[in-house]
C-alpha cells in the first residue's frame, strides 16, 4: 500500500510539474525584424525561432549574422535543451535564459563538419536560447545572472 501511495504522489508531482513548468509563448514577438532583446546595455535585433521548423533550422546554412543581432529559440517549456553546430557556417555564444534572467553562457562554440557535431546544453533550466556571433558575450561583458527584457 505504501509504495502504491508514493508512485501515485511520484505521478502527480511528474503532472504538476509539467503544468508548473510550461510557459506562455510571448505571441507579440515575430519575423518581422522588429523586436529587440535588451541585454545590459546593449540592444540586439531579433530573429525568432518558435514553430518546429524554425526550431530545428535555427541559423543553420546562413552565411553570417550582422553584428549586435540574433536568434531567440522560444520553448515551450523549461528544460535543459539541446542544440548542435550541424548546418553552420560560423561560430556562435549561446546565451540560455530563464523567464528574463541569463541563467547559463556557453562561448565560442565552433562550427562542425561531422555528420554527429557535439551536443551543446545548458547547466540550469531555461525556455528561450539566445544565439549571438561568437565573441559577444565578451566584447558586450555578459554575464549570468544579469536580467534581459524584450522590446516588440
Amino acid at each position: 500500500m505504501t509504495r502504491r501511495i508514493i508512485f501515485i504522489l511520484i505521478g502527480l508531482f511528474i503532472a504538476l510539474s509539467v503544468l508548473i513548468f510550461r510557459v506562455t509563448l510571448p505571441k507579440h514577438l515575430t519575423n518581422s525584424g522588429q523586436n529587440i532583446i535588451k541585454v545590459g546595455d546593449t540592444n540586439i535585433k531579433l530573429r525568432i525561432a518558435r514553430t518546429p521548423q524554425e526550431l530545428e533550422k535555427g541559423l543553420g546554412y546562413i552565411q553570417s549574422l550582422p553584428e549586435n543581432e540574433g536568434m531567440l529559440f522560444i520553448m515551450n517549456r523549461f528544460a535543459y535543451h539541446s542544440f548542435w553546430m550541424k548546418g553552420m557556417e560560423f561560430p556562435l555564444d549561446f546565451i540560455w535564459i530563464s523567464g528574463n534572467k541569463i541563467v547559463d553562457i556557453t562561448q565560442n562554440v565552433p562550427i562542425s563538419t561531422d555528420p554527429n557535431p557535439p551536443i551543446i546544453r545548458p547547466q540550469k533550466l531555461c525556455n528561450f536560447i539566445l544565439e549571438v556571433n561568437a565573441g559577444f558575450v565578451k566584447r558586450h561583458n555578459v554575464k549570468v545572472g544579469q536580467t534581459i527584457s524584450i522590446i516588440p
